[in-house]
């Protein structure tokens, strides 16, 4: 097991244990490529519409407006 916790499906996303913390997986990965937490209003849209394909090349971190 890498450095994550095993994930779980949840309305469609993949959730995973990071530091006893259930998050999305796609959040985490955003969150570590950019080296930073998402703000708020921050979210990540999977380019080929795939919620449980979290590969970092599909996420796109766009604002919630």
């Amino acid at each position: 097991m890498g450095k994550w916790g095993l994930g779980c499906i949840s309305g469609g996303r993949k959730l995973i244990t990071v530091g006893g913390d259930q998050v999305l997986e796609s959040r985490h990965i955003a969150e570590t490529a950019l080296g930073r937490k998402l703000k708020t209003h921050e979210v990540v849209h999977h380019i080929n519409g795939d919620p449980l394909d979290n590969r970092n090349e599909n996420l796109l971190v766009c604002t919630d407006a």
